[in-house]
């Protein structure tokens, strides 16, 4: 094996590791409020616990949970990796995961 070949394979190889260690650790966000509302509409329109509400500050979303109601303004939410937060002071609240599911219906159980 020659120099040139070793090195060649060095420098493929560190770039391919390079590529697949940065998509590895990226973070897929959605931080567009237009984009994160029409999530949370479809959200609201199957969870009974969830809703799209105004406020004075702007449209909110309120979660019912056994504490209480608690309300997020739209514009502070974003997803990331799947999972809904809210921007806060310093540490951001994590509110739970988006989950996708399909709704079997009596003609799918056949």
């Amino acid at each position: 094996m020659a120099p040139v070949t070793i090195v060649a394979g060095a420098v493929v190889g560190a770039g391919a590791a390079t590529y697949e260690g940065a998509c590895y650790f990226q973070v897929v966000r959605i931080t567009d409020p237009l984009e994160v509302r029409k999530i949370l509409d479809s959200i609201a329109k199957e969870d009974e616990s969830v809703s799209i509400i105004r406020t004075r500050e702007g449209e909110a979303l309120q979660v019912v949970s056994a504490d209480g109601p608690n309300v997020y303004l739209i514009e502070n939410l974003y997803i990331a990796d799947g999972r809904l937060k809210h921007r806060d002071r310093f540490v951001n609240s994590d509110l739970g995961p988006v989950l996708f599911g399909i709704r079997e219906t009596e003609d799918q159980g056949r």
